[in-house]
């Protein structure tokens, strides 16, 4: 009698160690509280382009689809994956060994999500390469300098997301990039060395509309950035923003007060910098516009505002200037400001 009964509790132990996991279409999950489940493995039999649902129903009862675990795609050369708003996490390695990985896809979601070490590191030197839209503000666990994309070509935020990361653009093959216009923040670093692989000829980023914060280095080292359009929101122009870029034409909103530290300097594609009309003075902290290339760079000014400079006020703001006009607007030419041994013309405005 009592062999029976302990044969009858195993059963029943079994059975429900079984019910805590199972499979629908290809995908394994394993029931994580009593109506959410993470996604565990796949099986690549049902196919390469993956969208991981929302909900998934097995038996009576339907579950949210809220985490993937560590390693569940790993290895398993998926062409493609859809990940709803449902996940909250994604672990470690979750996609990684895939070199046949050509799309990520972050659907649109107000809450952010969270993911772990090399979540889409494909760990073959940059033979796979993929295109991600991001319809969410990420999280990431660890190493948050750098990308939790690092073998992209193109990145499209959505209009969900507010805010891009620190290093979270950081993609040595990145040739696009579109940020929508619900960003408001670029964080530091956050697109520094992209672009840098020799596989990449250039860098295009149309930059949205409302971002009025943007960290420091947060476009060093793009060196295959040839232009950008500052936002007309942008508050400021942080150090090393733009350090060693390819920038031909910069053109300062009237609504930046600061232009930082080497914020343009290593680049000897700058042509024309436009500091747009402003009754309010704008402050230079050094080297802003310094190219550091021996004179090779040259460029024209438009200088529309007054200039207060926070270190080596004698100096100029434009030492490789060609050419500066003082608008309507500027009441003063600062201390050195026109010093410049490359100076051909100058043009001053009805105010000063």
């Amino acid at each position: 009698m009592k062999k029976s009964i302990l044969t009858f509790v195993l059963m029943l132990t079994a059975i429900a160690a079984g019910a805590q996991a199972f499979m629908v279409d290809g995908i394994s999950y394993k029931i994580t509280s009593g109506d959410s489940v993470m996604v565990t493995s796949y099986s690549i039999d049902y196919g390469r382009e993956v969208a991981i649902p929302s909900v998934v129903t097995f038996g009576q009862l339907t579950y949210k689809v809220t985490a993937i675990a560590d390693k569940a795609f790993n290895g398993r050369l998926i062409t493609s994956i859809s990940i709803p708003a449902s996940i909250e996490s994604v672990g470690d390695q979750a996609f990684s060994w895939n070199d046949s990985l050509k799309t990520v896809i972050l659907e649109d979601g107000d809450n952010p999500i969270t993911l772990n070490d090399y979540s889409f590191s494909t760990f073959d030197n940059g033979g796979a390469k993929y295109t991600v839209y991001s319809g969410r503000n990420i999280i990431r666990l660890f190493r948050p300098g750098e990308s939790p994309f690092p073998q992209a070509t193109s990145i499209t935020w959505g209009p969900k997301v507010t805010e891009i990361g620190m290093g979270e653009a950081r993609c040595y093959f990145l040739t696009k990039a579109f940020i929508s216009n619900s960003v408001k923040t670029i964080c530091t670093e956050a697109f520094c060395d992209a672009g840098i692989s020799s596989n990449s000829t250039v860098l295009e980023i149309t930059m949205g509309a409302n971002v009025d914060s943007i960290g420091n280095s947060a476009f060093l080292n793009c060196s295959k950035l040839k232009s950008i359009e500052i936002p007309k929101v942008l508050k400021a122009i942080p150090d090393k923003c733009f350090d060693n870029t390819r920038i031909s034409e910069v053109v300062v909103p009237a609504s930046a007060m600061y232009i930082g530290d080497m914020a343009f300097s290593w680049n000897d594609s700058l042509k024309t910098i436009i500091i747009e009309d402003s009754e309010q003075p704008i402050t230079f902290n050094d080297y802003s516009f310094t190219t550091f290339d021996n004179g090779g760079a040259k460029y024209t000014v438009y200088s529309g505002r007054d200039i207060v400079r926070l270190f080596r006020p004698s100096e100029s703001p434009f030492p490789q200037a060609t050419s500066i006009t003082w608008g309507s607007m500027v009441t003063a030419v600062g201390d050195g400001e026109g010093r410049s041994p490359f100076l051909r013309n100058a043009v001053i405005g009805n105010r000063q």
